[in-house]
């Protein structure tokens, strides 16, 4: 009997000693399915992160931009040197409102020479009236004298025939009548070119004071002035800063910000205006869209090139800030794709929504199936 319960409880032990082995093994190849999953996962990973690494820019819009607006720029017409300066870089301007003022030693050269030819040209128009004046008054005279010596030459002629004058006499009234009409024919012919002479001045007079006039107007006694309303940028011309052709007092940004991004070459998908896009600068995201697509390339500026590659260039694409206020001007944005539409929805909060949807189906089909 006590062999009995001896072996009794080794044939009912022997049962459950298979039962960890079976667990033991599918653990293992759980384990086992487990780890070749993670090394497909990790693998497949490193090649997504790859090809994204070579072919991103081509498959995913990434371009880089600048906050901006329409530029006015504030300078001179002429070489100036600045005086004074009467804003500061972010002042908010009105038009018509004093910027600056400048010196131009060329400009009050040139007034000076224009005003002095000026006065010449007007003396001598002065000049030439009066002598047409005086020719007005003697012209008469002249004439007069001319036709009387004529007609004392013909007496003397028919006196002479008669034998009652002697030939001196006429060759004197001859010699008399030829200089009154000489007198006469010159003062007719000066008085001809006299007009044409006045004519000339007096264009050449009125195109003197006009220049002088544009010139003054220009001028301005040397004062800038806003042409529309704006913001001030960040440059502003110093006290003493020689100004050229090349250079300027101020610029002044108006209207709306808009970010002018560079599209990249490689970048293959297309792009259409009015396509919602993604600005973002800071952590902070914010809903754009595609205004223009400009039909002109631009090399990169130097902050978003990478020091070892070649500089690169972009298309232009006009993208209009729904929130222009958002961004201050000048802000370097990152513009990128918008999946959703709404760039504060997402992709992992698409994600998440579509696998709590999956989860709640399944566990809807589990409970109908019992």
């Amino acid at each position: 009997m006590s062999n009995r319960t001896l072996h009794g409880p080794r044939a009912t032990s022997s049962a459950p000693a298979a039962e960890p082995i079976q667990l033991k093994a599918s653990r293992v190849k759980w384990s086992r399915l487990l780890k070749f999953l993670l090394q497909v996962g990790l693998i497949a990973g490193v090649a997504t992160a790859i090809g994204l690494y070579i072919t991103g820019a081509s498959l995913f819009l990434h371009a880089n931009g600048i906050v901006t607006r329409e530029r006015i720029r504030v300078a001179s017409p002429f070489e100036a040197r600045i005086t004074d300066v009467y804003v500061h870089p972010g002042d908010s301007v009105i038009q018509g409102q004093q910027i600056a003022r400048v010196e131009s030693g060329w400009m009050l050269r040139t007034m000076t020479d224009i005003a002095a030819e000026r006065a010449r040209i007007s003396t001598r128009v002065a000049q030439l009236e009066a002598r047409r004046s005086f020719i007005a008054a003697t012209l008469p005279v002249a004439e007069t004298s001319a036709k009387q010596a004529k007609q004392f030459m013909d007496e003397l002629d028919k006196a002479r025939a008669q034998g009652l004058a002697v030939w001196r006499s006429t060759q004197e009234i001859s010699a008399a009548w030829l200089i009154a009409q000489d007198k006469a024919a010159g003062l007719r012919a000066e008085r001809e070119s006299l007009e044409t002479e006045l004519a000339v001045n007096r264009s050449a007079l009125v195109d003197a004071t006009k220049a002088h006039d544009d010139l003054k107007h220009a001028y301005n006694d040397g004062v800038l002035f806003a042409a529309s309303t704006g913001i001030v940028g960040p440059t502003v011309g110093v006290a003493g800063q020689v100004l050229t052709g090349q250079n300027s007092v101020a610029d002044i940004y108006v209207g709306s910000s808009f970010v002018l991004a560079y599209l990249p070459d490689s970048y293959l998908m297309d792009l259409d205006e009015g396509d919602h896009v993604c600005v973002r600068a800071y952590n902070r995201t914010f809903n754009a869209k595609i205004e223009s697509i400009l039909p002109v390339t631009e090399a990169m500026p130097a902050e978003f090139q990478i020091p070892v590659k070649v500089r690169d260039r972009g298309q232009l694409v006009k993208v209009e800030l729904l929130d222009p206020t958002t961004f201050a001007i000048g802000q370097k944005i990152d513009v990128t794709g918008s999946v959703t539409g709404d760039c504060k929805v997402g992709v992992g909060t698409i994600a998440t929504q579509t696998i709590a949807r999956l989860k709640g189906l399944m566990q809807t089909a589990a409970a109908k199936a019992m």
